[in-house]
């Protein structure tokens, strides 16, 4: 009979007996042929992402890390640091090379991330802020500051609030990135906003691009040469463009968007060195009596100001 039964079932559906019960892929599970579908194969887990490093060391000088003599081949970061005197800190006479600090975010006491020496290095998706409190004294907050080094790239973040006290007769401080003159690099895709003194206060060579400043005393604070692509300033307190030459100097901008409600200068230039100042094009949305240049730096400064570089 049950031969009989099997004889019948082959000649109905002509498939092989070793053919009737078909495995599921992926499983161990079979179905019977014609008669079902396998099942459903669970969709692949998705990929973990690990847990933000998240410090919180109110006074700490260095609260996530302290760099000490040589290091290389670094990657410092994703972190989040909520409390610290700086999250990153450099100690003197030490060194950074090929290394990246990477997702960064950080309310801090003074400063973001302070570096010696760096060769090398890349800082980039950052958020880095002052606390609401005001600094005072000798106490100078810095979003990122560089003492010294080459092939620098700062690119893909803000840097927001370090402010000091003003104090009557004093000068007030607080930059967002702040570099020294033996410092050269990249600033891409940055901005800067609602610190005392520069947005940018730069010295060395530096290249910028897609950076913008708003609300600062100074917005952009150039001491050496500078080469800029597109830069935007907004809102400043003193002026759009700060030229500080301690020798001589050339600055080349591409395109400089200025907007303000304040009758702050686009351009203000200081000390009496050669200085070459190009900048080919503007796009200017101002207050009327809004000086373009004040030349505070006497006879040897030279000009070429393009397309819309003109104030009525």
């Amino acid at each position: 009979m049950i031969s009989l039964l099997l004889a019948l079932q082959l000649v109905v559906t002509d498939v092989p007996l070793d053919k009737l019960f078909v495995p599921c892929p992926g499983t161990t599970d079979t179905y019977r042929y014609g008669a079902g579908v396998c099942p459903a194969l669970p969709s692949p887990a998705a990929p973990v992402t690990p847990p933000v490093n998240a410090v919180s060391k109110p006074g700490v000088n260095g609260a996530l890390i302290v760099l000490k003599g040589a290091q290389s081949g670094m990657t410092i970061g994703p972190a989040r640091v909520t409390a610290g005197y700086r999250a990153v800190e450099a100690e003197s006479g030490s060194s950074l090379r090929d290394s990246s600090i990477t997702g960064l975010t950080a309310v801090v006491e003074r400063d973001g991330i302070r570096l010696r020496d760096a060769q090398r290095v890349t800082i980039e998706n950052f958020d880095l802020r002052m606390r609401a409190e005001l600094q005072t004294g000798g106490n100078l907050p810095e979003g990122i500051a560089i003492t010294s080094g080459s092939g620098i790239v700062i690119r893909n973040g803000t840097l927001s609030g370090f402010r000091m006290v003003e104090v009557p007769g004093k000068y007030t401080n607080g930059d967002g990135i702040a570099t020294e003159g033996k410092s050269s690099g990249t600033i891409t895709n940055v901005t800067s906003s609602i610190n005392t003194d520069g947005g940018y206060d730069l010295k060395g060579t530096w290249t910028l691009d897609n950076v913008t400043a708003e609300a600062n005393s100074r917005n952009f604070r150039f001491w050496d040469s500078i080469t800029a692509r597109t830069i935007t300033s907004a809102n400043p307190v003193q002026a759009h463009i700060w030229v500080n030459a301690t020798g001589p100097q050339t600055i080349v901008i591409d395109k400089l968007i200025a907007t303000s409600t304040t009758d702050a200068p686009i351009l203000r230039v200081e000390n009496d060195h050669p200085v070459s100042i190009t900048i080919k094009s503007c796009v200017l949305d101002v207050p009327a009596g809004t000086e373009f240049l004040f030349n505070a730096g006497g006879n040897r400064s030279k000009f070429s100001f393009g397309p819309g570089c003109k104030l009525p």
